[in-house]
């Protein structure tokens, strides 16, 4: 088995550490309305976040509940028996903000037991939007870098029934490619992939006032209004915004057919 610690190439600030900051955070809970569970049912689970254990993983979890990054994110790698993963957005206009963005890496201070919930990474200073929850004791993990954030404290009952007949992705199994996914979206998940359990929404509770989000809004871009604008600045506008749609053309075009991210064994 493989823990696919991929880096989803992911937006991350580098955000304080300070004890204030952590303050914030120390009561955060997040309760995730998730539907097509297996059997075709739905369930919430309610997950507790420590920043003392993992800081920056806590920061960037909370950075994207902000945000309602998870919103239509679907479990995209569910192996029984081991663990869970989601965190590759289903829009990839929006998955594209956190191209390559990462965040540095927390100590490892907690060990990956059930329920625990921990970002995959690829390597040292990796981690990006990609989560995992333990489906049991996998501590073996501890080793590699994979530090816990948060644990379920509620509703573990309903992870444990979070689909996992497509296994290991692929193409080590016939689950899903996070390339395509990347490429693709929800389009090529509910196309291939239609049993494939996802979260419905995300609420906010038992802490305040949050950090803000970051600068960068990871909805896809509205319109730039031309209304109170100089002709000069409108025309700058449209240039900028072309050549970024022809950058955005290049990238694709030059992305390769197979994930670059890379696979831990385990």
């Amino acid at each position: 088995q493989k823990v696919h610690v991929s880096s989803c190439n992911v937006a991350a600030s580098q955000m304080t550490t300070s004890n204030e900051s952590e303050d914030e955070l120390q009561n955060l809970q997040a309760i995730f309305v998730i539907r097509n569970l297996a059997g075709g049912h739905a369930g919430n689970f309610t997950v507790e976040v420590h920043p003392d254990w993992a800081p920056l993983g806590a920061a960037r979890f909370n950075e994207l509940l902000q945000a309602r990054f998870f919103n239509g994110c679907r479990f995209f790698r569910v192996i029984s028996g081991f663990m869970a993963q989601f965190g590759l957005h289903g829009e990839p206009s929006v998955a594209a903000k956190w191209d390559q963005r990462t965040i540095r890496d927390d100590t490892v201070l907690k060990k990956n037991t059930r329920g625990r919930v921990t970002f995959a990474t690829a390597g040292p200073g990796t981690r990006t939007t990609q989560l995992f929850i333990n489906f049991q004791d996998n501590s073996r993990l501890d080793s590699m870098g994979f530090a816990p954030f948060a644990e379920v404290i509620e509703g573990m009952d309903v992870v444990d029934r979070i689909y996992s007949g497509y296994g290991e992705g692929a193409p080590n199994g016939k689950g899903p490619s996070q390339a395509l996914l990347q490429s693709q979206g929800n389009r090529y998940l509910n196309r291939a992939f239609p049993h494939l359990s996802y979260i419905q929404s995300v609420e906010i509770v038992g802490a305040g006032p949050f950090p803000p989000a970051t600068p960068e809004s990871l909805e896809p871009p509205a319109e730039v209004s031309s209304i109170g604008l100089s002709p000069m600045t409108t025309m700058f506008l449209i240039i900028l915004a072309l050549c970024a749609v022809g950058s955005a053309l290049m990238a694709r075009i030059l992305r390769p057919v197979f994930s670059r991210d890379k696979a831990r064994d385990v």
